[in-house]
């Protein structure tokens, strides 16, 4: 010991160096450890938030475009009529929704964005090719909105993948949560956006050009005026016709969704393989062979790796038992085994009288690779996994109420209660607005304390919301004001509530609209978490199409009466969410629940001779592929279905 100098030499001071590390920096920094995977990804974070903008803002211009030209300009009386345009928006959304997760896993998020904005421009070029007044004109604008569903169930269901990704398996609340708080933000924001160009591009006159008759209902609601789009009366169907809204609002939709393209074909990155880069580079931490392996790999590399796969272990306590030259493995009398001679001594553990906890080969060559098919999916999704189903149902009635904010409430408050556009469009924006700033609040905080109580909240909350809409400013008033104020009160008191109604409603429905898709991945394999939440957001969106047949039932009844309806339903989801959700492990916070975890044998081609994937020994060079003979390593994913 006295023949050590007394501190290292000046070229080796400042680190670590020799015998187990004698000197250290006197001034060395303790180290934070790797910052969070958004930080690493902020760049990309911030192209897939514009283009997540850029969705939301082009489904709120032909929304709002759509539903006021179905009366002022092509004279649909109905709410049925009205809402049509939901229908096939819903249908093609909702299929998308369902497919976009194998296909994302399988092309990658990045071409499933770019297909989903070439489908995209369709619509509008299918409306600006249209008549302006007739029939047809009105069923193009309908059948417009089957493409614009495909683009929004392509693009925002990639962008919402992309996010995740980036954000990584302990975020998957905070980045479906910010997905959806941009994109609806966006959508609150172009309300206003729509308004102005409604105000400046639209004009009406009377069909005859005389006016209305003389002592007709036209007359006494209208005026006789007829040069504006709030001019317009619902007496006066028919009779006072705009123009206009077939043409500004779906120009300025084409030149966002080229922006919109352009950004996902030369500025976003493919994120597929990011979780990937993570657990094996440790966030930039890895080591060169591990980064350079990773970062090479291009979509054609992967035809001997198994669709959907992870192409590493992600066990911790393997790989930190690697480091120190050996495995976590028992024998038969409790002591620790230094076998390192991978699958074949990990499958022949039982003859050995060895207690086999590492790696379970199931006969079901399904659960052997890790493989799902698209149909086996979706019925677990759907049906076989209680908490899925019933995520899938309060998913459902989330976009329920969407659907009647969108449709039946706007067309109710513009048509019935006489409200002015701008009235119209500050409740549209309150509602997107709350309902996107509430998102990321709820993603964050499903993090932490679940999944189970946002996704009830939000359904009891959203029944409550819409008792205030029809009893607050529905039945003229009469339950909520009384009798005996005056007309211009009354419409000042109705739009009160339909404001506080929008503000509830938007709120707590962005409660569990993030939620879902969280939830949706804690109970789904990693391998197949992408077609899980495919499958809750197909639910979920096809309950856009329940817009109609609650306007069908407004038309034979009341809209109250169809109000009152939609928040029975949903008390009664809210209450199956509550008997039937058991929560998962979620956000990488390590808390385990009673859920079984979801356990298969993932299968890996490598070069030579098949080895232990996480220690990389006998024969295959580790962390790399050799051009030799492919062999098949079969490896168990100690992981439950949140991917931790």
């Amino acid at each position: 010991a006295f023949l050590l100098p007394t501190r290292p030499p000046r070229h080796c001071r400042g680190r670590e160096v020799g015998m187990s590390g004698i000197w250290r920096s006197r001034g060395r920094r303790r180290s934070k450890g790797p910052a969070a995977p958004w930080r690493r990804h902020l760049p990309q974070v911030i192209v897939a938030s514009l283009v997540t903008a850029i969705t939301g803002a082009t489904l709120q211009l032909q929304k709002l475009a759509s539903l006021d030209s179905a009366g002022r300009q092509y004279a649909r009386e109905s709410y049925a009529d009205k809402s049509a345009f939901l229908v096939p928006f819903a249908l093609s959304k909702a299929v998308c929704n369902l497919l976009v997760g194998g296909l994302a896993d399988r092309f990658g998020r990045k071409r499933v964005a770019v297909a989903g904005f070439g489908v995209g421009i369709l619509a509008p070029i299918i409306v600006l090719g249209a008549p302006t007044h007739s029939e047809r004109g009105w069923s193009a604008v309908v059948f417009s909105s089957l493409f614009l569903g495909a683009m929004q169930g392509l693009s925002w269901t990639a962008m919402i993948l992309t996010m995740m990704d980036l954000c990584g398996p302990a975020a998957r609340g905070f980045a479906s949560g910010l997905s959806e708080t941009i994109g609806y933000t966006a959508i609150a924001v172009f309300a206003n956006v729509y308004g102005s160009i409604e105000r400046d591009a639209v004009t009406c006159a009377w069909s005859n050009g005389s006016g209305p008759a003389p002592g007709s209902e036209c007359l006494a609601r209208s005026g006789g005026e007829c040069a504006v789009s709030d001019d317009w009366k619902s007496q006066c169907l028919g009779e006072c016709v705009c123009e206009g809204y077939t043409r500004e609002p779906f120009h300025a939709q084409i030149a966002l969704l080229l922006v919109g393209l352009a950004t996902c074909a030369f500025v976003l990155r493919e994120s597929l393989f990011v979780a990937e880069r993570e657990r094996v580079g440790g966030g930039g931490g890895g080591d060169a062979g591990t980064k350079g392996l990773m970062s090479g790999i291009a979509m054609s590399d992967l035809r001997g790796v198994r669709r959907g796969t992870p192409l590493f272990d992600d066990d911790d306590d393997a790989r930190d038992a690697v480091g120190a030259g050996r495995t976590n493995r028992t024998d038969g009398a409790g002591g620790r085994s230094d076998d390192l001679d991978g699958y074949a001594a990990d499958t022949n553990a039982a003859e050995d009288g060895r207690d086999d906890r590492d790696v379970d080969v199931p006969a079901d060559r399904a659960t052997l690779t890790g493989e799902e098919s698209a149909w086996a999916g979706f019925v677990r999704t759907s049906f076989t996994n209680r908490s899925l189903a019933v995520v899938c149902l309060a998913g459902f009635c989330a976009n329920f109420e969407t659907g009647l904010a969108w449709g039946l409430i706007a067309t109710w408050a513009r048509d019935v209660m006489g409200l002015g556009g701008r009235e119209r469009d500050f409740f549209t924006a309150c509602y997107s607005f709350v309902k996107g700033l509430s998102q990321l609040l709820a993603g964050m905080m499903s993090d932490r304390i679940g999944r189970k109580a946002p996704i009830i909240l939000g359904l009891l909350g959203g029944a409550a919301a819409l008792l205030v809409a029809a009893v607050g400013a529905g039945w003229r008033g009469r339950v909520s004001v009384g009798v005996g104020v005056s007309p211009e009160e009354l419409k000042q008191l109705q739009f009160g509530y339909l404001v506080l109604s929008g503000v509830l409603l938007g709120f707590f429905t962005g409660l569990m609209y993030p939620v879902l898709a969280a939830a949706a991945a804690d109970h789904s394999p990693r391998s197949g978490f992408a077609a899980s939440v495919g499958t809750v957001r197909f639910w979920r969106d096809v309950g856009y199409a329940m817009g109609l047949p609650v306007a069908a039932l407004a038309d034979a009844s009341s809209t109250e009466t169809a109000l009152v309806f939609v928040a029975c339903l949903m008390l009664i989801a809210g209450a199956a969410v509550f008997a039937g959700y058991v929560e998962a492990s979620f956000g990488g916070y390590g808390v385990r629940t009673s859920e079984p975890a979801y356990s298969r044998v993932d299968e890996v081609v490598i070069g030579t001779n098949a080895v232990d994937d996480r220690t990389g020994r006998s024969g295959s060079p580790a962390r790399g592929f050799d051009s030799g003979d492919r062999h098949v390593v079969a490896r168990r994913t100690s992981a439950n279905y949140s991917g931790t």
